[in-house]
């Protein structure tokens, strides 16, 4: 269960920093992005991308590893 929430997560991320990447491109005229605020549109998508690590540590295991 943890593992499918992380890697979502994780291409969930990865989509949004790629495509808002692409979005930040000037549109003819220099310094005009296709789409405005498309730097805090990355930033949401790499804070997402640290976020699948989280998630992956803080949902519990499917209980298979080392017994104390």
């Amino acid at each position: 269960m943890r593992k499918v929430i992380s890697i979502a997560t994780l291409l969930v991320g990865l989509g949004v920093a790629t495509g808002s990447f692409f979005l930040a491109m000037p549109n003819g005229a220099p310094g005009s992005p296709i789409m405005p605020f498309s730097p805090l549109v990355f930033v949401v998508g790499v804070i997402l991308m640290i976020l699948s690590a989280a998630l992956y540590e803080l949902f519990p295991g499917s209980g298979r590893g080392v017994q104390e």
